[in-house]
């Protein structure tokens, strides 16, 4: 409904947070990994990285954990880069996501407890120019 909404609108991103789903330009994280997912098995063997079958396992792995976790959404084409979701703001393990926006950039960060203490990873990001530019 977020997604529906704001594609009709004109020049408009949507960023929402907590539905425990993250979603960066309009996609799921589960959509992505079917993306990355695809362009590895296409790859052609001479451009396959070293570890080519472990990320292949990998990726159906969590593939798998992904859709039974969060099924897939597959109730409309998402062809705007006009809604962004911080997913969940703390996850079972501790870990936080959340969106920055700083110096025209948008990001969705990661952030996680380590015995050093925070540990902060960019999951996504790019620049609003780019984002709006596609809109």
């Amino acid at each position: 409904m977020m997604y529906r909404w704001a594609s009709q609108q004109k020049k408009l991103i949507l960023i929402a947070g907590h539905t425990h789903r993250p979603v960066w330009s309009s996609r799921t994280h589960l959509e992505r990994l079917l993306e990355e997912f695809s362009e590895l098995l296409h790859r052609k063997p001479e451009e396959r990285p070293a570890n080519y079958e472990q990320e292949v396992s990998r990726l159906r792995d969590e593939i798998k954990h992904r859709a039974e976790k969060f099924p897939p959404c597959n109730d409309t084409i998402k062809t705007y880069p006009c809604y962004f979701n911080t997913g969940c703001r703390r996850f079972s393990d501790g870990d936080i996501t959340g969106i920055e926006l700083e110096d025209g950039e948008l990001r969705l960060v990661k952030w996680g407890c380590t015995a050093d203490g925070a540990n902060r990873t960019e999951l996504e990001k790019n620049r609003l120019s780019e984002i709006f530019a596609q809109l």
